[in-house]
């Protein structure tokens, strides 16, 4: 019996082994870009930077300006890291958009809502008090965590209740204070303090005023507090009252007051800036024993006008900016750390692969407030207001055709660069009826097709398709064509020139001068809200929609859902590779479809930058690119195997691994190669992250080397069955993957 039970389990070992290694994830290699310049947390440990951006963390050694990005490829949580604190062991803990974790220089360990009674996700502030318990401020009051225990307070006192708490500091009594932000405009907010035992005591430093609004806080080493508003400057409390720091009686430029720094003689810095900075109206203040200085771009090294994060150690002031990176002054000199060779956003909504003019062959992404961002495996590069002739930096769609790239912006119509000049079209200039360009697209006798909107029509109509051949502008809308709706045009042109128009209420078809329209009453069309459209070699059309995918071709309607295998119904991208290849991306992660396999999924669990996921491309070969809506690109090579994070050192070179048998009954073979000789390691881990074994810790050559795991840990103990995790590092590259033991 007992062999029996063995067996059984074993077999549903392997059957979830099944699924979890082909069916819910992929075994090709992951590579994470980030744009990791805008830094919104920094905390400082002697010669270690730790920089929390909205690109993930940046670990820099000061003196050698070397860095480590660690995003979500590497155990992060969430690419969007608010805040970094180190507490008085060493550990690194950081505040993210997905809860809070916490990195003893091996291990991740994360807590969320999930897993712990966390109260929200968003972790904006992490302070220690005196007793060494973490405090967590949140999108939902804040948390105090003593190992294993925890408390949750979601009433600060003085009606202050389920308010975000952006800014939190411990005084010489081991109270805490909360700077809070409620979520309507009126409630109260203001600051609490907690006296560590049972009592909240709520205070109002402008009562009836905007002050309610704090974004920052920090308690001096004269037990005063501060407290940076939004929109109302500075409050200081001494003990006793409080008093109001302006324009009229500071230094103060700026009205929003994100971020604090205390030296060790109680010297305050606080960055400042107002609704529309510029280099000489915004920046950092000093505050000094009753005496104020500034810094400004326009009159010291500082090098942008938004500081978002501010840390001092060993005598120099370290600033987190929004473009910039993090810049250092030691009250004389200047300096920069400055990530490079990275995108210059994190929000993307299109991808496009080919040449322009008489360049190679390239990826253009196009963003949302960030013009265009382009890779060619090995550099990135971007056009944007600033260096180009593109002047709407809000991008909705980038298509090539004939060498030229087509952008379609959000306010200011079509744009055309043929790899030399910029040229646009609008309403002012062309017989465009709309400047919002929702799609472009182009068929083989060299018409331009753009989806528009923001066209005050008759019977108040919004959008209009728009066929341009070089030199006539020709528009088809409800009044004046058999097209199905006019909000939300997508179009696209399959293999025979037919166009196709995803709108809101349905398809239409149209070919020559002939319309046909498909949407859920006389179609099987899985829902009439289309978002993309893609083709295959035998162009039969697959459809993005918002209640799923539907395949139409030789007139059958095949459709999908995550009753189908989906990790979202709503999809918000689609293409075809090459191969025959589905891939979709959606609001959940993202999918592949193969005849005969039916769908697989995968998510930031597994290798993908973020769940949320905008757009969705073709590469090189049968490489996939996937953009994300504030988390970066990933791409996706199903050609080898592994997992890797590509950051500015290791650009073009690829650390692979792969695990076998797996499952395995008493010992695997790792098989590695290793990109260029560095050192190398690879650790076992249990599912909640503790080390089970060290199998590689030593300089190795860049060639292809194996390491076998007997299953046991590093005490020679044979581990019990279950599943374990791998991980192999070799300088700034990692490979992950799980294997599961069936002894």
């Amino acid at each position: 019996m007992k062999d029996f039970r063995k067996t059984i389990t074993d077999l549903i070992l392997i059957l979830f082994a099944a699924a979890l290694l082909s069916g819910s994830c992929f075994a090709g290699v992951w590579t994470t870009y980030t744009d990791a310049s805008f830094v919104s947390g920094l905390a400082v440990d002697a010669n270690d930077l730790w920089a929390g951006t909205r690109g993930g963390v940046v670990h820099w050694d000061i003196t050698s300006q070397t860095y480590q990005k660690y995003t979500t490829t590497e155990g992060l949580a969430d690419q969007n890291v608010k805040e970094v604190f180190i507490d008085n062991t060493g550990n690194i803990w950081f505040g993210t958009t997905e809860g809070v974790q916490c990195y003893d220089g091996s291990t991740w360990i994360v807590y969320n809502t999930t897993n712990s009674p966390l109260p929200h996700n968003t972790v904006y502030t992490i302070v220690q008090d005196q007793n060494t318990s973490m405090w967590f401020g949140t999108g939902y009051g804040c948390a105090k965590f003593t190992d294993p225990s925890w408390e949750v307070f979601t009433d600060l006192g003085g009606g202050a209740t389920n308010v975000a708490v952006r800014g939190m500091g411990v005084d010489s009594q081991n109270h805490i204070w909360t700077a809070n932000n409620p979520d309507n405009w009126g409630d109260p907010g203001g600051i609490s303090m907690y006296d560590n035992t049972s009592t909240w005591v709520h205070h109002d430093p402008d009562p009836g005023n905007i002050g309610q609004y704090f974004l920052s806080l920090t308690v001096d080493g004269r037990d005063s507090v501060w407290a940076g508003s939004w929109t109302n400057y500075v409050f200081l409390y001494n003990g006793f009252s409080w008093t109001h720091y302006d324009n009229g009686n500071s230094s103060l430029l700026g009205n929003n007051i994100e971020a604090f720094a205390v030296e060790p003689d109680s010297t305050v810095w606080i960055s400042n800036h107002p609704a529309s900075p510029t280099p000489s109206n915004a920046g950092v203040a000093r505050y000094d024993n009753g005496s104020w200085s500034i810094l400004t771009p326009a009159t010291s090294g500082l090098p942008d006008p938004y500081v978002y994060s501010i840390s001092n150690a060993d005598g120099v002031t370290w600033f987190g900016t929004a473009h910039y990176g993090t810049a250092g002054y030691d009250g004389s000199t200047w300096d920069y750390l400055e990530t490079a060779n990275e995108p210059h956003t994190n929000y993307f909504t299109s991808i496009e692969y080919g040449d322009v003019g008489t360049s190679d062959v390239c990826l253009y992404f196009g963003t949302d407030h960030s013009g265009i961002a382009l890779y060619d495996g090995s550099t990135w590069s971007c056009y944007t207001s600033e260096n180009c002739g593109l002047i709407d930096n809000n991008i909705n769609d980038v298509h090539i055709t004939d060498n030229v790239l087509w952008a379609g912006s959000q306010f200011m119509g079509v744009w055309k660069y043929d790899g030399s000049s910029w040229e646009n079209y609008n309403t002012g200039n062309s017989d465009l009826l709309g400047d919002i360009i929702l799609s472009v697209s182009s068929d083989s006798q060299g018409n331009l097709w753009f989806g528009t909107s923001g066209w005050s029509g008759p019977g108040g109509q919004d959008g209009a398709l728009s066929k341009f051949n070089g030199t006539t502008w020709t528009n088809y809308y409800l009044n004046n064509s058999g097209i199905i709706d006019d909000d939300g045009l997508q179009v696209f042109v399959d293999n025979a020139d037919t166009v196709w128009i995803g709108t809101e209420e349905g398809i239409s078809k149209f070919y020559g001068s002939t319309w046909t329209n498909y949407h859920t009453g006389n179609s099987g069309l899985v829902e009439n809200h289309v978002q993309a459209i893609a083709f295959d070699e035998s162009n039969g059309k697959w459809i993005a929609t918002m209640g799923g995918v539907s395949h139409f071709s030789g007139g059958t309607w095949t459709s999908y859902t995550t009753a189908d295998g989906l990790p979202n119904n709503y999809i918000t991208d689609i293409c075809v590779s090459d191969s025959g290849i589905v891939w979709v991306s959606t609001l959940d992660g993202i999918a592949s479809f193969e005849d005969g396999k039916g769908w697989t999924s995968c998510t930031q669990t597994e290798g993908l930058a973020d769940n949320e996921v905008n757009a969705v491309g073709m590469g090189d070969g049968e490489v996939v690119w996937f953009g994300t809506d504030d988390s970066g690109l990933s791409s996706y090579d199903p050609n080898v195997t592994g997992v890797a994070s590509r950051n500015s050192a290791d650009i073009g070179n690829v650390l692979q691994c792969v695990a076998s048998p797996n499952p395995f009954y008493s010992s695997v073979l790792l098989q590695y190669t290793v990109p260029v000789e560095d050192n190398v390691n690879i650790m076992v881990f249990d599912m909640s992250g503790r080390i089970i074994r060290t199998l590689v810790d030593g300089n190795l050559s860049a060639q292809q080397h194996s390491v076998i795991w007997d299953g046991k840990d590093s005490r020679g103990i044979p581990v019990s069955r279950g599943m374990y995790m791998y991980r192999v590092e070799c300088g700034s590259s990692v490979a992950t993957g799980k294997l599961i033991l069936l002894n």
